[in-house]
Formats: structure tokens, sequence, C-alpha cells
């Protein structure tokens, strides 16, 4: 199994065709081994809170309790040096090398996909989650030295093994980054017949690149799941007073649905400009269903219900 080169197009510097926000993969740390000539240097910093125990004979940089990626990228890092069977990055761990809406982990478990088999040994280690699993070359990217899945078997993976919700926040994700649908497919293609290939192909042709956060395609997923009609994405309301967009919504009943967190408003919103949008849409003859982050979909569907049925 040889790593590919990385496509540049999906990790470098790019920005979000949704919101115009920067899309850039996470900074891997740098690991001291234990076994080298400055040991004691290494031991020293354990003891003086400078360093942290990351694997047997592998130390970093303390995590930070605010970013809880940091214990995770750790151990992706560790894996990387210590691996001796042929293998790739991948699920959720390679998600979040790619910038994909993965969930949280409260672990540092790291998952990856092994082309040989399995041992006993190997199984016992619970620091790792092991998949066994074909890969070809055109599958693996190499991302600063890790052999890492591509973002189509990435998100295709995640849509086999995560719950709807989370799974439509990767897909998404992926296509937000411009990752190949047309490619997602022809790898479900080829993995048909293995659990969780049906699912995820529902996921994949549900998925869409005009998201603007993982909360959306919660909301989106949970509002499908539900039996209610496929909302479209990012839909654009000619007004007098000007075109505005909504997350979602139906066109031709006119109604929308509103996802709303606080980092709208952090990052610099202006609540009299959005109450003045909404008070145009509302102009236009939408109805407009709106939704906090995180609320249960038990909140909300009843509300997104009722509109439609008002709109029939």
């Amino acid at each position: 199994m040889t790593s590919g080169v990385i496509r540049r197009e999906l990790y470098d510097g790019l920005t979000s065709p949704v919101r115009g926000e920067p899309i850039a993969p996470p900074t891997l740390p740098t690991l001291w081994r234990t076994g080298e000539a400055w040991r004691g240097r290494v031991e020293a910093a354990q003891r003086s809170g400078r360093a942290e125990r990351v694997r047997r004979g592998l130390y970093g940089p303390p995590s930070s309790p605010a970013a809880g990626d940091d214990a995770l990228l750790a151990a992706i890092v560790a894996v990387g040096s210590r691996m001796s069977t042929a293998f790739a990055i991948s699920h959720r761990s390679a998600g979040l090398l790619a910038g994909l809406w993965v969930p949280p982990r409260h672990d540092a478990v790291v998952e990856v996909t092994q082309v040989g088999p399995i041992s006993s040994t190997a199984h016992a280690d619970v620091t790792l989650r092991r998949y066994r699993s074909d890969l070809p070359h055109d599958e693996i990217r190499d991302f600063l030295g890790l052999p890492v899945t591509s973002v189509e078997r990435t998100a295709v993976d995640c849509a086999r093994t995560l719950p709807l919700a989370r799974a439509l926040a990767v897909v998404d994700s992926a296509l937000v980054i411009g990752a190949d649908r047309g490619e997602m497919e022809r790898i479900l293609h080829r993995l048909r017949g293995r659990r969780g290939v049906r699912a995820a192909r529902e996921i994949v042709a549900l998925g869409q690149p005009t998201v603007g956060s993982p909360a959306e395609s919660v909301v989106r997923a949970e509002i499908v799941a539900a039996g209610l009609p496929v909302p479209s994405t990012l839909v654009v309301v000619d007004t007098p007073g000007g075109a505005f967009e909504l997350d979602m919504g139906w066109i031709d009943q006119k109604v929308g649905v509103e996802v709303h967190g606080r980092g709208k408003y952090l990052r610099g919103a202006d609540p009299v400009s959005e109450a003045v949008r909404r008070e145009h849409v509302f102009e236009a003859g939408w109805s407009v269903v709106d939704v906090r982050t995180g609320q249960p979909a038990w909140h909300y569907l009843p509300r997104v219900r009722r509109a439609l049925e008002a709109r029939a």
C-alpha cells in the first residue's frame, strides 16, 4: 500500500463558498521520543507540566482543555510513528485531519484501516480502533507524512458507521470543500454488499455543498428522518428590499428554516440588520421556523410540520 500525493485543493487555504470562512486542516503537534539523547530533558518537561505522555516512549506538548482535539491529534501522530503494518488513518480521525465536521471526541482513540488481517494482540490495544478493508492507492493521501484516507473515502466510511445526522454533517462538509460526489458513489459501488453501504448511499445522495454549519446538517437530517419533504439548502428569497438567504426551505410552500447559534453574533452579525432581513422575508410571504443550535428535534419538528401543512 503506497500513499498517494495529497490533493492540495481539498486541504490548503480553502474558503467555504457558503460563508466565506477559511477551511484548513489542523496543525499536527511535534512529539519527542524518550529514547533520544535528550531523554532527561523530556522527562523533566513532563514533571514540570511542559510535556505530557502521549503513548509509551512518546511525549508532546500538554493538551489544552479548551481544545478537545489536541490529545487526539497527538495520538494520531504517535500512531503514525509506531504502526508496522500497512494502514491509513481513517474514519473520524481522518475527518479531523481534513477539517470535516466530524462529531467531537472525548477520548484519544485513533481510527485506522488496515489492509491485512488484524491480530488478537492488535485488537487488545484500546488506543486504536482498527477496521479491516482493502484500500486502493487512489483512496489514500499523504498528510504531512501520514497515510490518510482521501476525503471521499473518509466521507463514505463515516456515512457507513455514524448515525444519520452526524454522517450527513461529514458528507456535507466534504462537498463544501470540493469533494467529488461521483467519486464517493464509485467507492460505494466498489464496497457494495458491505455493512452500512445502503444507508451511506442515501446519505451521500442527500449531501449538499451549500451548507453553512454542522448544526444545519443535523437539522436537515432530522427533518428527512421524520418523513418530511427534503428541503433545499441556502434558499434565496427575492424581496422588494433585496435578495436574502435562508439556511434551508421549501420554495413552493414558501417555508424556511433558520438555524441560529451564538457564533453568528460573536463573528459580528448585526441584530438590527438581521431583524430587517427577517421583516423583508415575511413581507415576501414566507414563513420561517427558527431552530437554536443543539435544540432537540422534538422541539422544532412539530413547528416545521405545521408550517408545511398550513401552506399545502
